[in-house]
Order: C-alpha cells, then sequence, then structure tokens
C-alpha cells in the first residue's frame, strides 16, 4: 500500500493537497525476483498469463509516486488500456 499526497499545481496555495490511496497489486515469487534484481534495466522474457504487465503497471506507478516521469509505449490501444485497467 502507498499513500501519496497528490499535489497540486506549484502556482497553487498548499490547501489543495488532496490525500490519495493506491493500492498496487501483491508481486507473485518470479516478478519480486526481476523486482530484487540490482540491475538499470530489466528484459523479461516470459509467456502469456506470467504477469508482465501487472509488474510494469506496479512498477511504473511507484516510479511516478516518486516523482520520476514515466513514459508508455504500446503497438496497440488495447495493450495501453489492459496496462491502466491494472492501475484502476
Amino acid at each position: 500500500r502507498i499513500i501519496s499526497l497528490a499535489r497540486a499545481p506549484s502556482t497553487m496555495q498548499t490547501r489543495n493537497l488532496k490525500k490519495v490511496e493506491i493500492v498496487l497489486p501483491r508481486l507473485h515469487p518470479a516478478q519480486n525476483e526481476v523486482e530484487r534484481a540490482p540491475v538499470k534495466f530489466r528484459l523479461i522474457r516470459a509467456g502469456r498469463r506470467s504477469g508482465k504487465t501487472t509488474y510494469g503497471s506496479r512498477r511504473a506507478a511507484r516510479k511516478f509516486l516518486k516523482g520520476k516521469r514515466v513514459l508508455l509505449a504500446s503497438p496497440s490501444q488495447n495493450q495501453v488500456d489492459a496496462f491502466w485497467e491494472k492501475l484502476n
């Protein structure tokens, strides 16, 4: 569970902060192994229904909440929709 404050644009006053609770999916053992790997880049070679989208959406959400930029690139809108559905 990650609890974060959604910040208003810097031109607005701090009274506009809103508390947001985000519940991220739990990782299964293979995803945990990838998450703990001490590497800069991760290449995941896995079959269908192995949790790649779930892992990617969870990782992107955690980076975003730390103030990092997140770019999602996909060959189809269906894949983009699947990604965002994991976060909703």
